[in-house]
This record gives C-alpha cells, sequence and structure tokens, in this order.
C-alpha cells in the first residue's frame, strides 16, 4: 500500500511564491495551488497531521496578511491499494489539531 499526505493551500501564483516565504518550505507538486506532499510506501503509521500543523504554527497570521484564511488550507490522506482493504485510522489528538486550527481533512481511497 502507498500513501500520499498533502498540504494544500489555495492560492495564486504571487500568494504561492510568499507561502513558500512565509512557510520555510518548497512545494513538491506542480498544481495551481501551493502543495507540499509527503509519499510513503508501508503499512507502517505516519503521523502526517503533527507534521503539517508544525509547519503552519505560528505562520497564520502572516499567510492571512497575504490573503490566505484557514479555510484555504486542507491536509489530504490518499491512499492506493491493490486488493486489499482500506483503513483509516486518525487519532483523537490528531483530529482535535486540524479542527482547532481550522483545517480541514480530505480523505480519499484509490
Amino acid at each position: 500500500m502507498r500513501y500520499s499526505f498533502s498540504l494544500q493551500i489555495l492560492a495564486n501564483s504571487e500568494q504561492a511564491a510568499k507561502i513558500t516565504q512565509i512557510l520555510d518550505i518548497e512545494p513538491n507538486n506542480p498544481h495551481s495551488e501551493w502543495r507540499y506532499e509527503l509519499i510513503v510506501e508501508n503499512n507502517g503509521y505516519t503521523n502526517f497531521i503533527d507534521q503539517f500543523i508544525n509547519i503552519l504554527d505560528s505562520k497564520y497570521d502572516e499567510l492571512e496578511n497575504i490573503g490566505i484564511v484557514r479555510g484555504n488550507i486542507s491536509v489530504w490522506m490518499i491512499c492506493f491499494y491493490d486488493d486489499e482493504q482500506c483503513n483509516i485510522k486518525i487519532l483523537p489528538d490528531e483530529m482535535k489539531k486540524l479542527g482547532n486550527n481550522g483545517i480541514t481533512l480530505c480523505i480519499s481511497c484509490a
């Protein structure tokens, strides 16, 4: 099974360049919005929510100054599997962190 975890921020090209400066991380998935993606090729647990929240932590005011509100931010979990059951477990503390930060969680299984 392979997983893709993405931090996505809806933005125009000018905002995307500023997001990269604010978050001090390069987007690594070329789409119209700003997107940072982690690819994991195992069945082990990956705490992607904490990783993404840590990137955003204390940066919300700077993002709002360039027109990015929390509603523009989402975290994606995509599971790719072959003839396997798709199980997803999100711990309560992780869900709370997303909710407290006003970030949407999106899950897709393919």
